[in-house]
């Protein structure tokens, strides 16, 4: 989940995503929005192929929530769709720098991960755009190595 309605400062940048897409080749990826996002996801999903999914703006909500569950781990910015996937039980790597994780972060008890960049207070306020995406790739590995027999 690439996009956010409410600020850009919620938004990690499109590099990080991408970066991310690059360091996992032997997965597929699912970009997940609404129509507003689009310009963000086909950001994203440039010259991927068929590896990236660009449904933003292309689900409604029983399709999303369908799609969602069908996802080994969902890494969102803090929305209202990562909430969802929590609440349907789907993994979560969550990306918190501006907003608080203790305060608007998942509440179900499926598997979350909250990451905030270097430095940021742990109630929020830091810049979304110093957390690095090797962290974030490491916290995906560990949520898809902790599904594994």
């Amino acid at each position: 989940m690439c996009g956010s309605e409410n600020t850009p400062e919620k938004r990690w940048p499109v590099e990080h995503w991408r970066a991310l897409i690059a360091a996992l080749p032997e997965r597929t990826f699912a970009l997940f929005g609404t129509p507003n996002d689009r310009a963000i996801t086909d950001a994203v999903a440039a010259g991927f192929g068929d590896r990236v999914e660009n449904l933003a703006g292309r689900t409604g909500l029983v399709e999303f929530a369908t799609r969602l569950q069908g996802c080994a781990v969902l890494v969102a910015n803090d929305t209202g769709g990562m909430h969802l996937a929590n609440a349907l039980g789907v993994p979560v790597v969550g990306l918190f720098g501006p907003t608080n994780p203790v305060r608007t972060g998942p509440v179900f008890a499926a598997p979350k991960v909250l990451l905030q960049p270097p430095g940021c207070p742990p109630t929020g306020g830091g810049a979304l755009a110093d957390l690095k995406p090797e962290t974030v790739v490491a916290s995906v590995r560990q949520q898809l190595s902790a599904q594994s027999p």
